[in-house]
């Protein structure tokens, strides 16, 4: 039996890979990008035992996890919270 340990750190609330001011920047960064990559592994090698797991840091430090902690908690924070689900972090 293989095992896989896949991880994820230091996202801080970067969902997509931007700065969310310049039009046009785009990092190999990014939630979004994390679950597309970790999805395509789980895929192409699927007779392996997978362990997905994030180190932390990933709702402090983008504009959009900042707007989401001092004014839309509730509503912006789930939705972020949310999209690491789609991680499927064990």
């Amino acid at each position: 039996m293989k095992i896989t340990i896949l991880c994820t750190s230091d996202t801080h609330g970067f969902i997509e890979p931007t700065n969310y001011v310049d039009k046009g920047f785009t990092k190999p960064f990014g939630i979004g990008k994390a679950a597309s990559t970790i999805q395509a592994y789980k895929m192409a090698h699927p007779d392996e035992k997978i362990i997905v797991i994030d180190n932390g840091d990933f709702l402090e430090g983008s504009p959009l996890s900042y707007l989401s902690l001092k004014k839309l908690i509730h509503t912006t924070a789930t939705s972020i919270t949310n999209v690491i689900t789609m991680l499927a972090i064990n």
